[in-house]
């Protein structure tokens, strides 16, 4: 006894004609015999009674009928409900703090424009943080501008990014078109905690020039670190689509400086394992559209 069965079933009730349930269900009237016949052998019991050439139902039938009713609505619910997890879903997107400030709400708003059902969670967290959530299936999609380590995460560049150090409009070095590094040594320094991606960078290309900073300031707040600098009470590297408003207002001026560099990727990383869901792979296209700058 199948589905198939029960449903030529509920159609023969409904139509009381081999003929008419043919057309409904497109198969042919042979095949519906033999199915009507299998049911009956299958409960040994008369379904309908054939006279007239119509079939009259059976007491048994109507036992039959709510059941076999009930089974159908529930396949059939549990086949809508199935087909529409791609369509509703759920999406659960790991953010470094930059990304997540900065670019994060309008690409979320940009694909609840277009799949307005599907609900998408999101966590902001530096990147060692984001690399850890996604190796323990925590989130789906992490947007992280740090260097990612495990070698079981895909790590795709989609956007070019460059650090900028900055200060203010009249401290000494704006002046200067190109500094030494060396000369950050001894300036007040006021960086991103550790475990940040401008932070990591920074340092790692101090080290590669033989080099380490102790800042005299740690913040997680970019806006902090921006204010600061505007009062003069240090030096700061920062991502330049940050700062982009406040040098181009002249309240706080950027230092070029030899031998480092400070460019870098914003990276889409997900577990090399991870099942590419319609909306993992739509939320991805978001991304790879952005021309924010």
């Amino acid at each position: 006894m199948t589905l198939r069965h029960l449903k030529i079933f509920l159609s023969l009730y409904k139509t009381r004609s081999t003929t008419a349930t043919s057309k409904e269900l497109l198969v042919a009237q042979p095949t519906i015999s033999i199915a009507l016949k299998k049911l009956e052998e299958h409960y040994d019991v008369k379904l309908f009674d054939h006279f007239s050439q119509r079939l009259h139902l059976t007491q048994a039938r109507k036992e039959l009928y709510h059941y076999a009713k009930h089974i159908i609505n529930l396949f059939d619910e549990a086949e809508n409900c199935m087909k529409s997890i791609e369509i509703l879903g759920n999406i659960t997107i790991g953010s470094s703090i930059t990304i997540g400030n900065y670019f994060l709400p309008k690409y979320i708003k940009k694909f609840q424009e277009k799949y307005p059902y599907t609900k998408i969670k999101v966590i902001i967290d530096n990147t060692n943080n984001i690399e850890k959530l996604l190796l323990e299936n925590k989130i789906d999609i992490g947007l992280v501008e740090g260097k990612v380590t495990s070698n079981f995460l895909q790590v795709s560049p989609y956007m070019s990014d460059k650090l900028c150090v900055i200060c203010n409009p009249n401290h000494p070095y704006a002046q200067y078109k190109k500094l030494n590094p060396r000369i950050l040594i001894n300036e007040s320094m006021i960086m991103r905690e550790k475990g940040s991606a401008v932070r990591e960078l920074f340092d790692m290309q101090m080290e590669n020039i033989g080099l380490k900073i102790e800042p005299l300031w740690e913040s997680i707040s970019s806006h902090s670190i921006i204010q600061a600098v505007k009062e003069n009470l240090g030096i700061s590297i920062l991502p330049y689509f940050i700062v982009k408003e406040y040098i181009e207002r002249n309240e706080i001026s950027t230092i070029n400086i030899n031998e480092i560099n400070l460019s870098r990727d914003f990276n889409i990383i997900y577990h090399k394992s991870k099942f590419h869901s319609t909306h993992f792979n739509n939320f991805i296209k978001i991304c790879l559209n952005d021309n924010s700058y």
